[in-house]
């Protein structure tokens, strides 16, 4: 009789055991998902550049536009710059 009380204590030791152990993988299983959904958020929020992007013919456009206006610039500087060479 002593030997089947032995056994039952021993397979409810077993039992409770396994219950904590259990509720420890739970525990650092949230634990890494919430950390893996945070530092996929980082990520997310690292890659987005500009609020609002911009492709293909706009964007084009806009530096054909942009190199026009500094070519423009330079011409009228350079021009200026000429100007004042000659009349010292």
């Amino acid at each position: 009789m002593l030997e089947e009380m032995e056994l039952r204590l021993d397979a409810a030791i077993d039992k409770t055991e396994n219950l904590a152990r259990d509720v420890e993988i739970n525990h650092m299983m949230m634990t890494f998902d919430s950390l893996m959904v945070k530092a996929q958020d980082e990520k997310v929020s690292a890659m987005i550049a500009e609020p609002n992007s911009q492709y293909g013919a706009d964007v084009f456009e806009e530096s054909i536009q942009a190199r026009w206006t500094v070519k423009k610039a330079l011409n009228i500087m350079s021009s200026t710059v000429k100007k004042d060479c000659k009349s010292r």
